[in-house]
């Protein structure tokens, strides 16, 4: 049908929220991460150098593709931070999974922080690890355990660009600056749930030139 002008205003709102606000706030995130984990930040820095000194003549693009450790690390902060704390769906029919019973038509909340921070499916789930998506270890779990993006058929829409705009954003930050935190930010990172996850008195971080 035609869309109105409502809907398209709403939709260009919708975008820009999605596209832009929860992938500042992943960069935020994985920006806190990192200073925190000087050990793991260094590790990323050398897996990058090591790619781009392999293959100089790769783009960026190329690059977030083929830098495995830097995807770990992505997953792990959203796992740890999910930006978007819970999600919601509609149920189609009615249906008992292990003996609750759903009716047609009832929304059912999934908790995403929560389910990011089952000791059940990730042991010492406060520790920010990226080796839990190791390619051997992402695949000894249930594909719902990691629900940053949602999972099925409707999951976010925007989650290759997120995921490309982040990753070429921390290729190079990282290539260029060591990430410092700031005095002013509490330490640990408490988490502030809400429509958008964030932290507790706010990131302040320092960059620091490689050079």
């Amino acid at each position: 049908g035609v869309l109105s002008e409502g809907d398209i205003v709403a939709d260009s709102v919708g975008f820009l929220l999605a596209g832009y606000e929860t992938t500042s706030s992943a960069l935020t995130m994985i920006s806190a991460l990192l200073a925190s984990h000087p050990d793991i930040q260094e590790k990323l820095a050398e897996e990058i150098n090591n790619y781009f000194t392999e293959n100089p003549d790769s783009t960026l693009y190329e690059a977030t593709h083929r830098i495995d450790y830097l995807d770990m690390v992505f997953n792990e902060a959203m796992r740890l931070f999910p930006v978007v704390s819970l999600t919601v769906r509609i149920c189609n029919d009615d249906i008992i999974l292990k003996g609750i019973q759903f009716k047609k038509g009832v929304s059912v909340m999934i908790p995403i922080y929560c389910v990011h921070h089952d000791p059940d499916i990730w042991p010492d789930p406060e520790t920010f690890d990226p080796e839990r998506f190791d390619p051997k270890n992402k695949a000894s779990r249930h594909a719902c355990s990691f629900l940053t993006f949602g999972s099925g058929p409707r999951n976010c829409i925007g989650m290759r660009f997120a995921y490309l705009e982040a990753k070429m954003a921390l290729i190079e930050i990282i290539r260029k600056y060591r990430i410092l935190l700031a005095a002013k930010t509490k330490t640990p990172l408490k988490p502030v749930i809400g429509d958008f996850l964030r932290i507790q008195g706010g990131v302040h971080v320092q960059f620091e030139s490689r050079d």
